[in-house]
Protein backbone atom coordinates (compact mmCIF):
# COMPACT_ATOMS: atom_id res chain seq x y z
CA UNK A 1 0.00 0.00 0.00
CA UNK A 2 1.33 3.43 -0.92
CA UNK A 3 1.64 5.96 1.89
CA UNK A 4 1.72 9.65 0.94
CA UNK A 5 4.73 11.72 1.99
CA UNK A 6 3.99 14.09 4.86
CA UNK A 7 5.42 17.05 2.95
CA UNK A 8 6.28 16.19 -0.64
CA UNK A 9 9.18 18.23 -2.06
CA UNK A 10 8.39 20.89 -4.62
CA UNK A 11 10.44 20.07 -7.72
CA UNK A 12 8.47 22.37 -10.02
CA UNK A 13 11.15 25.04 -10.43
CA UNK A 14 13.90 22.65 -11.53
CA UNK A 15 14.87 23.91 -15.01
CA UNK A 16 16.95 20.92 -16.13
CA UNK A 17 15.98 17.30 -16.09
CA UNK A 18 16.48 13.95 -17.76
CA UNK A 19 14.20 10.95 -17.79
CA UNK A 20 15.38 7.51 -18.90
CA UNK A 21 13.35 4.30 -18.88
CA UNK A 22 14.35 0.67 -19.08
CA UNK A 23 12.51 -2.64 -19.19
CA UNK A 24 13.84 -5.45 -17.01
CA UNK A 25 13.45 -9.18 -17.55
CA UNK A 26 13.05 -9.65 -13.79
CA UNK A 27 10.04 -10.01 -11.52
CA UNK A 28 8.87 -6.75 -9.92
CA UNK A 29 9.52 -8.25 -6.47
CA UNK A 30 13.21 -8.81 -7.33
CA UNK A 31 13.60 -5.18 -8.45
CA UNK A 32 11.75 -3.91 -5.39
CA UNK A 33 14.10 -5.82 -3.07
CA UNK A 34 17.15 -4.65 -5.05
CA UNK A 35 16.22 -0.99 -4.46
CA UNK A 36 14.92 -1.27 -0.89
CA UNK A 37 16.88 -4.02 0.89
CA UNK A 38 19.79 -5.19 -1.27
CA UNK A 39 21.22 -1.94 -2.57
CA UNK A 40 24.76 -2.94 -1.58
CA UNK A 41 24.53 -6.16 -3.58
CA UNK A 42 24.69 -4.29 -6.88
CA UNK A 43 25.20 -0.53 -6.49
CA UNK A 44 26.63 0.65 -3.17
CA UNK A 45 29.79 -0.43 -1.39
CA UNK A 46 28.96 -3.69 0.44
CA UNK A 47 28.19 -3.02 4.09
CA UNK A 48 27.82 0.76 3.62
CA UNK A 49 24.02 0.92 3.29
CA UNK A 50 21.85 2.13 6.15
CA UNK A 51 18.36 1.83 4.70
CA UNK A 52 14.88 1.01 5.95
CA UNK A 53 12.17 0.77 3.25
CA UNK A 54 9.66 3.23 4.72
CA UNK A 55 8.25 6.50 3.38
CA UNK A 56 10.18 9.52 4.72
CA UNK A 57 12.82 7.23 6.24
CA UNK A 58 16.30 8.68 5.64
CA UNK A 59 18.99 6.41 4.21
CA UNK A 60 22.73 6.48 3.59
CA UNK A 61 25.07 4.63 1.25
CA UNK A 62 28.55 4.95 -0.24
CA UNK A 63 29.90 4.33 -3.70
CA UNK A 64 33.53 4.18 -4.77
CA UNK A 65 35.10 5.06 -8.10
CA UNK A 66 38.73 4.71 -9.13
CA UNK A 67 40.06 6.57 -12.13
CA UNK A 68 42.45 4.57 -14.28
CA UNK A 69 45.51 6.60 -13.22
CA UNK A 70 44.49 7.15 -9.58
CA UNK A 71 46.29 5.37 -6.76
CA UNK A 72 43.14 4.87 -4.71
CA UNK A 73 39.39 4.87 -5.18
CA UNK A 74 37.40 7.95 -4.21
CA UNK A 75 34.47 7.55 -1.82
CA UNK A 76 31.16 9.23 -2.61
CA UNK A 77 28.65 9.62 0.21
CA UNK A 78 24.92 9.69 -0.54
CA UNK A 79 21.99 10.65 1.70
CA UNK A 80 18.36 10.19 0.70
CA UNK A 81 14.84 9.19 1.61
CA UNK A 82 11.93 7.30 0.14
CA UNK A 83 9.13 9.54 -1.15
CA UNK A 84 6.60 6.82 -2.07
CA UNK A 85 6.57 3.02 -1.81
CA UNK A 86 4.10 0.45 -3.08
CA UNK A 87 5.44 -3.06 -2.60
CA UNK A 88 6.44 -4.68 -5.92
CA UNK A 89 4.91 -1.78 -7.84
CA UNK A 90 6.47 1.62 -7.10
CA UNK A 91 9.60 3.09 -5.53
CA UNK A 92 10.07 6.83 -5.55
CA UNK A 93 13.20 8.08 -3.84
CA UNK A 94 15.60 10.95 -3.86
CA UNK A 95 19.21 11.29 -2.79
CA UNK A 96 21.92 13.90 -2.48
CA UNK A 97 25.51 13.17 -3.41
CA UNK A 98 28.34 14.90 -1.53
CA UNK A 99 30.61 17.64 -2.93
CA UNK A 100 27.75 19.75 -4.28
CA UNK A 101 26.48 17.13 -6.73
CA UNK A 102 22.88 16.13 -6.29
CA UNK A 103 20.43 13.65 -7.70
CA UNK A 104 16.70 13.46 -7.45
CA UNK A 105 15.78 10.02 -8.72
CA UNK A 106 12.23 8.77 -8.67
CA UNK A 107 12.38 5.04 -9.36
CA UNK A 108 9.12 3.41 -10.42
CA UNK A 109 8.37 -0.29 -10.82
CA UNK A 110 5.30 -0.79 -12.95
CA UNK A 111 4.00 -2.18 -16.23
CA UNK A 112 6.55 -4.71 -17.09
CA UNK A 113 8.40 -4.11 -14.72
CA UNK A 114 9.85 -0.82 -15.90
CA UNK A 115 12.11 1.55 -14.02
CA UNK A 116 12.51 5.21 -14.88
CA UNK A 117 14.92 7.72 -13.46
CA UNK A 118 14.62 11.47 -13.43
CA UNK A 119 17.78 13.37 -12.53
CA UNK A 120 17.99 17.07 -11.72
CA UNK A 121 21.17 19.14 -11.50
CA UNK A 122 19.95 21.60 -8.86
CA UNK A 123 20.73 21.00 -5.18
CA UNK A 124 18.06 19.00 -3.33
CA UNK A 125 19.40 19.31 0.21
CA UNK A 126 16.08 20.77 1.38
CA UNK A 127 14.44 17.44 0.53
CA UNK A 128 16.27 15.78 3.39
CA UNK A 129 15.23 18.17 6.16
Amino acid sequence: MSTPVFRKPDLGDRPLGLKVGRDFALPAHTLYLAWTERFDHWFAVPGSVLMRPAVDAPFFFETEFKLKDAATAKRHLHYGRFLRLTIDRLIELTWVTGEGRSRSAPERLADGPRASRTSNRRAVRELLR
